[in-house]
This record gives structure tokens, C-alpha cells and sequence, in this order.
């Protein structure tokens, strides 16, 4: 099996992905919230696995929006979710990051992240949110 890592634009693969989310009973995000460029794995150059590093102006950075293409068997999608983290780790830390964070429910990417030595940093805490484009 050959895998290889890069970025892809995501206007160029945001269909692909969007049915990902959508044969999951997954409303995809709006486009405009996620950054230019996805980091993508490919297995003999079929694009299985995605993630949005959203970077900042400090030492931290954060995982968006994880997903796997939902016809990679479950083995697959875990063993390619931890090697795209690590692959994103590298990078993250070659651009001067100390930090990457996510928030998740899936159990997959909690085992993911856990393999990979993450923490759980708080429990039982709401995230707030509002949407300022529909104030307008």
C-alpha cells in the first residue's frame, strides 16, 4: 500500500468530503468556515482520510473536522486517521506550533487521539458558539 501526505485545496475536494459528512447523517460545515487548504491522506492516490489544521497567530493550532472516506474498513480508517495526526504534528511543529487541540465525541477519533497521547483537557463543559454570518 503506498500512502502519501499533502494539502489539497479544499474548494477542489469540498463535494468529495461533503458526501463523507452527509453518509454519516453529518451536516457538512459551511465551506467558508474551513481553511484553504485540507490535509489530506492518500492511499494508492485515493484521497481516505481529511482534517483542517486551523492555525494562529500563537503556539497553538487546531484539528478540524477529522473524517475518513466512509467506504475505508475500520482498520483502515484508524490506522489512517492516526498517521495523518502524525504526519499534521510534524508539520505543525515544523511551522513553530507547540500546541494542537480538537474537541470531538467520536469514539474513533477519541481512540485516535488517545493511541497518540493526547489528553482529555476539560469534561462536562458546554462550547458556545455563534454564528456571526447570520447576523446579518
Amino acid at each position: 500500500m503506498t500512502e502519501r501526505f499533502t494539502t489539497l485545496k479544499t474548494k477542489d475536494i469540498i463535494k468529495e468530503i461533503g458526501g463523507w459528512w452527509s453518509a454519516r447523517d453529518m451536516t457538512p460545515p459551511p465551506s467558508f468556515i474551513l481553511p484553504e487548504d485540507a490535509y489530506v491522506r492518500l492511499s494508492e492516490e485515493e484521497l481516505t482520510h481529511i482534517l483542517f489544521l486551523y492555525k494562529t497567530n500563537s503556539s497553538i493550532c487546531w484539528v478540524g473536522f477529522p473524517t475518513a472516506n466512509p467506504d475505508n474498513d475500520s482498520v483502515s480508517k484508524e490506522v489512517g486517521l492516526k498517521s495523518l495526526l502524525e504526519y499534521c504534528e510534524g508539520e505543525a511543529k515544523s511551522e513553530g506550533y507547540s500546541v494542537m487541540f480538537t474537541t470531538t465525541n467520536t469514539p474513533r477519533v477519541e481512540f485516535a487521539l488517545g493511541e497518540l497521547g493526547y489528553k482529555v483537557g476539560d469534561q462536562d463543559i458546554n462550547q458556545h458558539i455563534k454564528l456571526l454570518w447570520e447576523q446579518d
